[in-house]
């Protein structure tokens, strides 16, 4: 524990305390001269996981104080380290540098970094959306709530099911997530980073509600729609005081407010993303296996975010799909064109956000002035083309020639990274900047002199003019040449390799250095400030700009793959039903080294479910993620791998696929199977897609076929939702027989010379044929184990006849003329005991 009474301790650590107290549980990076330091409990955790030294500075109350510190110029580095920990962090800096005064350096906090507000460029991946997200519950319902601080953009959800909750955790995947203390779920996010506990009091229905109507002006629509939603008010009320706390004020650029309707996207639970690999593949070893990483050709990191927003909440406005196809087929004679004016865009979405926030640097001028001298040439291409979706998109991009013009006056052609190194604003600009860059120049020359006038004087190669905060100019030389300084050197600084010099000459002369150097930033400073101030009023013209070019980039991008990976447009349709004529797996054609096969699918009211049975290997699963990945495509408005495809209204999409199990929930793979199963009875309706894979194989055979029977009737008869059905039971073929909308179909094989042959062919039918033995030795089982199978599969085929051999030999020497009727019926009740055992 810190000893926190400050009048005990020294000074420096009395101004450190003072400002640890405010953020007690972020890391707090001090700064001391050209280093920020550590101290005490977040110096010796630093030293672990930052990998830096750890020290003391002195003592302080009588105790030693822990010590670890890195070069300021290294500030990013450790800051995203800790940040991809969940960590957060304060950055505390020196304001004066006031070299000859004894007396205390004042600092102040400059800036709070936490995972989910952080906003710098280079602390930020620039391929995902950065997300601060905020959960409240009660009887087991959830308000959710989640802000994307760099798009401005706050949401509202709320939830009745745990499950629904964590799909939406799993599928946006937020940096930071606040939870009140007493929040009755927090084992499930035992596992995740950036979780903060936050007071009870901040989720207060009133305060929040308060919050959110005074920040967002709500209009009377909007304010009737959130006393609705009185979890997600909650939810939400608390993020804005959390940014308040990290921001100091709520950030005015967050402006856009939506309540959304979880109803107008296409619902895709956790597992369902996860067996389709929307967002990652399950091959730990191939990174790029996922839907997305194959359809993301995007130009720009904007059109990258937006992509994979889409991709992961489809919607269910045909009207709107319409829109992005008609684009998309327009864009197929265009996309060369455009993709080469995008692919030099920066991230303007990110750039905004920075100077809305008054966090941007020099670099995000220039990046701005850049994008801004390319949009003339993209809105000449754009107006070229006459369809009502992209003249739409042209004409919310703004030139703002005026911002243009201010940008390459004010800022140099190549500016230093900060505002506080000087060189940013372009010479000729200001007059009064130019007059005191002058002077500062030519007493750096005189210095120059000076350091050539000193090396030649006493023969030192190794002597040259340095400066740092602390001890200001001096003259530095290696340790094997202090022998060669005379008397009326002054001896400042001694390290490891080095010593440090001050000088009467030097002495006198860097006042006026630092006089001149200090006046030309701090002019600087102000013009720098004045030109972001004069950015403001472009910021909403420039927001839409940002929106614009990233739906661009996607929609230009869904034309790119179009033509290179051979797809089609598909047709979205009030009719009920899929219907894909030469479908193909668009991540599977890519991995094979020969062709892919293609194969066809049609279902309807009249077909809701296809029985798909075949060996393993044979296609089967491959087959049934292809079908929701096309419809996946087909509703986000991307052409998709098929020869033709008409696709009618779809809701939901729910998969129960593979073997897994939660050991850390107590949970076994065949429990995971059932509640995954559960799941998707309780919630799929007729216009749910449904892929089942082998539903039942984690218990007896008995019990599997008998629930995996008991499901497929359900789902065919009951809930009418369009099913694909795969299973080695045999049994289940006779659901065809019972019910008009169960067909089944096969992937067809060739066993030949002991081996299998997989032709991936889909046919009308059904199969029994498994061939696992054949699979176990093409996977590399050992040929006397697979042998030994064979072995033990005739015994047990053997097994399996043996009672209706001896229930023949029996009925063959049975003479029935000979019996009474009544006799004969109990004889023939008896055999069929013995047949069914």
């Amino acid at each position: 524990m810190l000893n926190t009474n400050c009048y005990r301790h020294t000074p420096i650590i009395q101004q450190y305390l003072s400002i640890k107290k405010l953020y007690p549980n972020m890391f707090l990076f001090f700064q001391i001269g050209d280093f920020y330091e550590l101290f005490y409990e977040d110096a010796k955790i630093a030293t672990s996981i930052l990998k830096i030294v750890l020290t003391k500075k002195g003592f302080s109350a009588k105790k030693v104080v822990p010590m670890a510190g890195f070069p300021c110029q290294k500030i990013n580095y450790y800051c995203k380290k800790l940040l991809k920990l969940g960590k957060s962090i304060v950055i505390c800096d020196q304001v004066n540098n006031k070299l000859f005064n004894n007396s205390l350096i004042p600092r102040k906090i400059v800036q709070v970094i936490t995972p989910g507000t952080v906003v710098n460029e280079e602390l930020l991946n620039g391929k995902k959306d950065n997300l601060l997200v905020s959960i409240f519950e009660k009887d087991n319902s959830f308000g959710y709530s989640s802000l994307n601080l760099c798009l401005g953009k706050l949401e509202i959800l709320e939830f009745n099911h745990i499950n629904d909750l964590m799909s939406e955790i799993e599928k946006t995947n937020p940096e930071e997530i606040l939870l009140p203390k007493n929040f009755a779920y927090s084992f499930l996010f035992n596992k995740r980073i950036g979780i903060q506990k936050r007071s009870i009091s901040n989720f207060n229905l009133k305060k929040s509600y308060q919050v959110l109507i005074s920040h967002f002006l709500s209009n009377k629509k909007q304010k009737s729609k959130l006393k609705t939603k009185k979890l997600g008010v909650r939810a939400a009320g608390s993020i804005l005081q959390y940014v308040k706390y990290i921001k100091k004020n709520i950030p005015s650029h967050i402006q856009n407010l939506k309540i959304k309707n979880k109803h107008i996207y296409i619902y895709m639970n956790l597992s369902t993303r996860k067996n389709l690999e929307i967002n990652e593949s399950k091959n730990i070893s191939n990174k790029n296996g996922s839907l997305l990483s194959l359809i993301n050709k995007t130009s720009t990191l904007m059109g990258s975010r937006l992509l994979k927003r889409w991709l992961v909440s489809p919607i269910c406005n045909t009207s709107e799909i319409v829109n992005r196809q008609n684009s998309v087929t327009i864009l197929l004679k265009n996309y060369q064109k455009i993709t080469s004016i995008l692919e030099k865009f920066h991230d303007l979405e990110r750039i905004i956000t920075r100077i809305s926030l008054n966090q941007s640097i020099p670099k995000d001028l220039v990046n701005l002035r850049n994008l801004l001298s390319l949009l003339p040439k993209l809105k000449i291409l754009l107006s070229k083309i006459l369809e009502k979706n992209l003249i739409r998109l042209n004409n919310k991009i703004h030139l703002c020639k005026s911002l243009n013009t201010l940008l390459h006056n004010a800022i140099q052609p190549m500016p230093s990274y900060y505002i506080n190194y000087g060189n940013v604003i372009a010479t000729g600009f200001s007059k009064k900047l130019d007059r005191w860059r002058e002077i500062a120049h030519d007493s750096l020359s005189y210095l120059k002199k000076i350091e050539l006038k000193q090396k030649k004087k006493i023969g030192a190669n190794s002597l040259k003019i340095g400066f740092n905060k602390i001890i200001g100019y001096y003259l530095q030389v290696n340790k094997k040449d202090s022998c060669l300084i005379p008397n009326n050197y002054f001896r400042k600084q001694t390290l490891k390799h080095t010593e440090r010099y001050i000088i009467p000459e030097i002495e006198n002369y860097q006042e006026k250095i630092l006089y001149a150097k200090t006046i030309s930033i701090d002019i600087e400073k102000e013009i720098y400030l004045s030109i972001l101030h004069k950015i403001t009023p472009f910021l909403e013209k420039l927001k839409k700009t940002s929106y614009s070019i990233a739906e661009l980039d996607v929609l230009n991008n869904f034309a790119k793959i179009a033509i290179n990976l051979n797809y089609v447009c598909p047709t979205l349709t009030k009719n009920y039903g899929i219907s894909i004529i030469n479908g193909r797996h668009p991540i599977v054609e890519l991995a094979k080294e020969k062709s892919f096969i293609p194969n066809s699918t049609y279902l309807s009211s009249k077909k809701r479910m296809s029985i798909i049975t075949g060996p393993n290997m044979g296609g089967k699963s491959t087959y049934m993620r292809q079908i929701a990945i096309i419809v996946i495509l087909s509703y986000i408005g991307s052409y998709v791998p098929a020869t033709k495809a008409s696709i009618g209204p779809i809701d939901k999409i729910f998969t129960r696929i593979g073997a897994h199990d939660d050991l850390y929930s107590g949970k076994s793979t065949f429990m995971m199977e059932m509640l995954e199963t559960a799941y998707i009875l309780n919630h799929a309706t007729s216009n749910s897609l449904v892929i089942i894979d082998e539903l039942g194989r984690g218990t007896s055979p008995q019990d599997g076929l008998s629930l995996a029977w008991s499901c497929a009737k359900n789902l065919a008869k009951d809930i009418k939702c369009m099913t694909l059905f795969s299973t080695h039971y045999s049994e289940l073929s006779d659901l065809e027989k019972k019910y008009k909308n169960i067909k089944n179909i096969y992937f067809d094989s060739l066993f030949k010379n002991n081996e299998i042959f997989f032709n991936y062919v889909l046919k009308k039918g059904f199969t029994e044929k498994s061939y696992g033995l054949s699979v176990a030795l093409l996977s590399g089982f050992p040929k006397k184990v697979v042998l030994n199978a064979k072995k033990k599969l005739k015994q047990i085929h053997k097994e399996q006849k043996l009672p209706i051999i001896k229930a023949i030999k029996l009925i063959k020497k049975i003479n029935f003329n000979k019996i009474k009727p009544l006799k004969s019926l109990i004889v023939l009740n008896f055999l069929k005991k013995i047949l069914i055992n």
